[in-house]
C-alpha cells in the first residue's frame, strides 16, 4: 500500500502531466480556430479544457479527501 505522502505526490503528478497534455491541443487548436476564423469551435474548447481539468481536481481532492 503506498503510503499517504506518496498517493498525494502522485495525485499532484497527475494533475502536472495531465494540464500538460491537455494544453498542448487546446493551443494548437486556438492557432486553428483563428486560421479557420472559427469562434465557437472556439468558445467549446475553452469550455471543454476548463471543464476537463476542473473535473480532474475535483476527482483527485475527493480521493485524496479535502
Amino acid at each position: 500500500m503506498p503510503t499517504y505522502s506518496q498517493t498525494l505526490q502522485t495525485s499532484n503528478d497527475l494533475v502536472i502531466y495531465s494540464t500538460i497534455i491537455q494544453t498542448i491541443p487546446f493551443a494548437y487548436n486556438i492557432q486553428l480556430s483563428h486560421k479557420i476564423n472559427d469562434s465557437i469551435f472556439l468558445h467549446i474548447e475553452i469550455i471543454i479544457h476548463i471543464l476537463s481539468v476542473a473535473t480532474l481536481y475535483i476527482i483527485i481532492t475527493y480521493i485524496i479527501g479535502y
